[in-house]
C-alpha cells in the first residue's frame, strides 16, 4: 500500500470524502473545512485527532490503550466479534529502529483501520 492509499484509508475512517469539482479537494458533509492535500504520515496536527478517534471507539469495538513509544506504536482493543469477548491486540507495530515515533504511530493507525475494516466486513 503507498502512502498516497494509505493516507486516504486514514481520512475516510476520519470521515473525510474525496470531493472533485473545478479541482481535488477532501471536505466533510456539513463542514465548510476544505483539505488538500492530505498529510497524516509527517503531521502530528493531522495524526492525532484519528489516534483520540480510534481511543473513542465503544461499538463493537473497544479500544483500551493506545500506547505510544520512542520508536514504537501498540493499539490494544477488545474485539466485540469474538464470541469470547476475549482482550487481544488489534494490532501493534513496535521498533522502527531507522524510523520516528510520528511512522511508527502512522503506520499503527493504518494497520488498526484495516483490521477494523475487516472485522466490519466479518460481521
Amino acid at each position: 500500500m503507498t502512502q498516497t492509499e494509505k493516507n486516504i484509508l486514514i481520512a475516510e475512517f476520519d470521515g473525510w470524502t474525496l470531493f472533485t469539482w473545478d479541482d481535488e479537494f477532501w471536505g466533510k458533509k456539513g463542514d465548510r473545512t476544505r483539505k488538500s492535500p492530505i498529510n497524516y504520515s509527517d503531521d502530528w496536527s493531522e495524526l492525532m485527532p484519528v489516534v483520540e478517534k480510534i481511543e473513542k471507539l465503544n461499538d463493537k469495538i473497544r479500544v483500551t490503550d493506545v500506547v505510544i513509544g520512542s520508536t514504537g506504536c501498540i493499539i490494544y482493543a477488545r474485539n466485540g466479534f469474538d464470541a469470547k469477548d476475549t482482550f487481544l491486540p488489534a494490532y501493534y507495530s513496535i521498533d522502527y529502529p531507522h524510523g520516528t515515533k510520528i511512522q511508527a504511530v502512522y503506520e499503527a493507525v493504518v494497520q488498526f483501520i484495516i483490521w477494523l475494516n475487516d472485522q466490519k466486513k466479518e460481521s
